[in-house]
């Protein structure tokens, strides 16, 4: 199996985990719309009547998950249903490909069970760090999972999509996500139409404890864009990384 679709399957498994039913609507949708499922074990997924029906099932769920009356999603009732649909969305994208169902299955589930616990300690670490209601990081979180959706199932060729999706998991403390789409947007972005990218990266390897990779994508954002609005505060940000006494 590719390591393309090795991440795209457990990426998408990892949306089952923030929204179970916000990832089968996207397989489901890109089979409807891109025909990609029509060769494989999944075609009916691909057909109009489970698009619109996973569509508003999903729909449901974002209504219905900021609710105080909405059970954990750790309990058993809310981890199974996101550990069965990031299965089934996983082994249907490595289906896609002619590659392993069970692999792109195992993946799927494992990235659902990492979504889920993830989500469910950030979301709750930062309504206790910024004292503030459930319901503005439960909104958070579902812009987190339909952005993903749009990466896993749009690859390649929108960097700022990677950019979005990784600015999100920057923001929830989500660093190893933050970390690989970051470095996606990057790499994509040849015109260098997003130099954030490469100062959010920066950003990035530096909470995760990589000084030198942040040293060094923070000179790349000042050579793309040396006369940047904050091109003074980036520098001073350099000169103090790079001050002899606050080496570690």
């Amino acid at each position: 199996m590719t390591t393309n679709v090795l991440l795209l399957a457990f990426l998408i498994g990892v949306i089952a985990g923030l929204r179970a039913l916000t990832a089968p609507a996207a397989v489901s949708w890109a089979g409807f719309g891109h025909g990609i499922l029509n060769h494989t074990a999944f075609w009916f997924l691909g057909r109009l009547p489970a698009a619109i029906i996973f569509t508003v099932l999903a729909l449901l769920e974002l209504v219905n998950d900021p609710r105080p009356s909405t059970p954990s999603r750790l309990k058993p009732s809310g981890l199974i249903p996101r550990i069965v649909t990031g299965a089934l969305s996983g082994a249907c994208l490595a289906a896609v490909d002619a590659e392993s169902i069970a692999l792109g299955c195992v993946l799927g589930a494992m990235g659902a069970l990492v979504g889920a616990f993830a989500g469910y300690h950030a979301r709750a670490g930062l309504v206790k760090a910024l004292k503030v209601p459930d319901l503005p990081i439960a909104l958070l979180e579902d812009a987190i999972a339909i952005g993903g959706k749009a990466v896993a199932m749009n690859p390649l060729e929108f960097p700022q999509l990677y950019f979005y999706y990784a600015a999100a998991n920057y923001n929830l403390k989500h660093l190893d996500l933050a970390e690989v789409n970051a470095r996606r947007a990057t790499e994509l972005d040849n015109a260098h139409e997003i130099p954030r990218a490469e100062l959010l990266l920066a950003s990035v390897l530096i909470a995760k404890g990589d000084r030198s990779g942040g040293l060094q994508h923070f000179r790349k954002y000042l050579e793309i864009v040396p006369k940047a609005p904050d091109a003074e505060q980036v520098k001073r940000a350099i000169a103090q990384l790079e001050a002899p006494g606050d080496a570690k």
